[in-house]
């Protein structure tokens, strides 16, 4: 063999090599054939368009500002300002009267200077929908992979500026509503961004990076498919454990290539302290799980830097943690339960029984 022919050879084999081991370590291989069609419209430029609009025109008015930017966005308007709890307290708005209302709700808060300055900011972190787009698609994916009965919904983007107070339940990180799922990008300027409010903890803070972007969608794709509505109205804890557990599970096979602590939102020594600890929180856990006080379940499961009764070094939330050990414990016994029919399953005393959870 000439001398030319061996290093085609070796060249052409390296090659292989490298392709075969791509094919290996590609984390989206799963995905490879899944086919999607899904819809993305960056509702914060058209906000943007429309607040120049208001703030910069003499003439405008908060009804032609709505018709020029935003009128094509009505469906997914009425919902994002709230009309359909006003159509469930007081009955049907009267059609030609929706696009004023939304007009009259969204326009003085497009009127703002300081909403105007922070979708400004925020167009210059996310010029293009490139960003988000490749943090969405994978996830789309999977979601038709494993339920591909479920409709994918249309995707939105939107900023509407700050609570004072800044609770959990005010930050809007991501927001749904029927055939919609929206990402609030103004939570996604960093955990530094400089006018986020000095109340709000640092554990929540960390959540604000851009890469929490599909983890938090992932989460409200869970909450959606197992919704709080499956619980029983007087649940124990180990049943609101399980409960949390099926849906940590659904995120987990969501983002299989994510860390669990970011799927927790746990820091790594937070994700340490749980998985060395394992043992003796089911320990501190077994006396109450089948207690069904507020405050009870609120200290195992609520948000909080720590595990309210287990200590202020803990990791927090551990009774999600350990609901999540016990359903992956179910599924190891039980390997032909796909996640599409996991999440149907309502007897969450009987998975803990059938796990033979034994850390």
């Amino acid at each position: 063999m000439s001398k030319i022919s061996q290093i085609f050879l070796l060249t052409l084999i390296g090659g292989l090599a490298l392709l075969l081991n791509s094919c290996k370590t590609d984390p989206n291989s799963d995905i490879a054939d899944v086919q999607i069609a899904w819809n993305l419209v960056r509702l914060d430029q058209k906000m943007l368009a429309a607040a120049k609009e208001i703030q910069q025109s003499p003439d405008s008015n908060y009804f032609e500002a709505y018709q020029h930017h935003l009128a094509d966005e009505r469906e997914f308007l009425f919902y994002f300002t709230g009309l359909e709890m006003v159509e469930a307290q007081r009955g049907p708005i009267p059609e030609n009267l929706i696009d004023t209302l939304i007009a009259l709700k969204f326009g003085p808060v497009l009127a703002d200077s300081l909403l105007l300055a922070l979708l400004d900011t925020v167009q210059q972190v996310f010029p293009t929908d490139a960003a988000i787009e490749s943090a969405i698609t994978p996830l789309l994916k999977r979601v038709h992979l494993h339920f591909p009965d479920l409709e994918l919904p249309e995707i939105r983007t939107h900023v509407n500026g700050y609570t004072p107070a800044m609770r959990l339940d005010q930050v809007d990180q991501t927001f749904a509503a029927p055939g919609y799922l929206s990402l609030g990008l103004h939570y996604y300027l960093g955990p530094d961004y400089r006018y986020l409010s000095p109340t709000l903890p640092g554990y929540l803070r960390k959540r604000f990076s851009p890469a929490y972007m599909e983890c938090n969608m992932a989460h409200e794709f869970a909450f959606g498919l197992v919704p709080t509505g499956l619980l029983p109205p007087r649940a124990s804890l180990i049943e609101k454990m399980v409960h949390a557990g099926i849906r940590q599970e659904v995120v987990d096979e969501l983002l299989p290539n994510t860390p669990d602590s970011m799927k927790l939102f746990y820091t790594t020594s937070a994700m340490e302290w749980a998985e060395v600890h394992e043992k003796n929180v089911f320990i501190e856990l077994s006396p109450d799980l089948y207690g069904k006080g507020y405050v009870l379940h609120r200290d195992y499961l609520g948000e909080a830097p720590f595990t309210r009764r287990i200590s202020r070094e803990s990791a927090p939330r551990l009774g999600m943690f350990t609901g999540w050990k016990i359903v992956e414990a179910f599924r190891e016994r039980n390997p032909d339960i796909r996640l599409d029919s996991l999440i149907r399953i309502t007897d969450y005393e009987g998975v803990f029984k059938r796990s033979g959870y034994k850390p």
